[in-house]
């Protein structure tokens, strides 16, 4: 009575049509309005760290009283103010060429260098593991870009998930195509955040990738070379001194705005209201079992499609700092489910996952003011579910039958 259901390329068509009207529009005039009063966004640590390498000595670069001035002269917040800078000396590095310009245009550009390189890694993963479904690969390409932790909290607020989005995604495909050595360089690009590898160098030991554990060191190694040959030691100093303080600062630490954040540390501080060392003990609880019950099923498993997604899945959840804009990595891990599950799986679990995909699309929208109204943050239940649902795809396969569903 109401008629066929539209086929993948037509709703996919819907959707980039809504996406455009409702978010490339609006978000496109409000970033590049030359009239508009620069809102608040994370984009200006970045750039004051930047600046405090170009106009002052390097051991002066994790001065936290000098970072919050300058970063208040270069941007001052409406509400607030500005934390402590924890990111390594690379990042203000890669910040020099920027803190040159005005802040405007360079906040510009940057926005232009995260959609570009987002935009990248999500073509070359939809490629990869969908070679000839286009369709699917717009849709999933538009869910992207429309995905709230990126088009918002990354994009718009001028942080560097893409970076590390990039990095994963490229990884993946490298290891993909058996290039391990490539795979591991790609991930030590993710060493500005040392969190996002949390579980994934576990998985590659665990899996035996010994090739892409030497490209990583390797990778590692020139990272540390080139930062402190450019910053000094003097600047790794400075950066290990302002972790101290950031870890043992019960001050900073409480002042963190939890409904932000989707791992396991910042949802037990949220709904326990339980001190930060608390909240740290149970992420030990958590961790050292998961690693346990993940390596054995790592180590008998061949589907790679689902031993990414799932250290994917638990480096979002089972980590100690996930910051709502690094919840779009889970991007990855829903495609690379999507491959490992969607053509062996039966149309019950095919429905599930997509009432999941659709709920994790959509709840971050309003998962800060849940958070707030209720003490839970729906992310962490949202990704945890996602988590099950791969652990238990990961089930399914043993070390004999167990080869990418894609490669069949």
């Amino acid at each position: 009575m109401l008629g066929p259901a539209p086929s993948l390329k037509q709703t996919a068509t819907l959707c980039w049509c809504v996406a455009f009207v409702l978010l490339a529009v609006p978000l496109g005039v409000a970033a590049f309005d030359q009239d508009q009063a620069t809102f608040d966004a994370d984009f200006a640590n970045f750039y004051i760290l930047g600046k405090i390498l170009n106009e002052y000595p390097h051991d002066q670069l994790y001065d936290y009283n000098l970072q919050r001035s300058m970063a208040e002269q270069v941007h001052p917040l409406t509400e607030g103010e500005y934390g402590p800078l924890t990111y390594p000396p690379a990042v203000a590095i890669a910040f020099q060429p920027f803190a040159k310009l005005p802040y405007r245009a360079a906040y510009k550009i940057w926005l232009l260098i995260t959609m570009t390189v987002y935009v990248w890694a999500v073509v070359t993963l939809g490629q990869s593991l969908f070679p000839e479904r286009g369709a699917l690969r717009s849709l999933l390409l538009c869910f992207s870009l429309a995905f709230f932790p990126f088009v918002i909290e990354t994009l718009m607020n001028g942080q560097l998930s893409a970076i590390g989005f990039f990095a994963l995604s490229m990884a993946i495909r490298d290891d993909r195509r058996q290039r391990p050595l490539a795979c591991g360089i790609w991930l030590a690009v993710c060493l500005y955040k040392p969190t996002l590898l949390i579980w994934v160098l576990p998985m590659l030991l665990v899996t035996r990738r010994w090739k892409a554990l030497a490209g990583f060191f390797a990778g590692a190694a020139v990272f540390l070379f080139l930062t402190t040959a450019i910053a000094g030691v003097q600047a790794w100093h400075g950066y290990l001194s302002l972790l101290r303080y950031f870890g043992s600062s019960t001050e900073i630490r409480s002042a963190l705005r939890l409904s932000k954040y989707v791992d396991i540390t910042a949802f037990t501080r949220l709904l326990t209201k339980c001190a930060p060392r608390a909240a740290l003990a149970v992420f030990f609880v958590a961790a050292l079992p998961l690693a346990a019950v993940l390596g054995r099923r790592w180590s008998q498993n061949r589907n790679h499609e689902l031993v990414w997604a799932t250290a994917i899945s638990a480096t979002l959840v089972v980590n100690v700092y996930t910051p709502i804009y690094d919840a779009t990595l889970v991007v990855i891990g829903i495609m690379l489910t999507i491959s490992g599950l969607w053509r062996n799986a039966t149309p019950n679990n095919r429905s599930w996952l997509l009432i999941l995909v659709f709920a994790i699309f959509i709840a971050p929208w309003e998962c800060a003011a849940i958070a707030v109204a209720t003490r839970v943050q729906v992310m962490t239940l949202l990704f945890t579910a996602l988590g099950i649902m791969q652990y238990r795809g990961l089930g399914r396969f043993d070390s004999k039958s167990g080869a990418s569903l894609v490669a069949k």
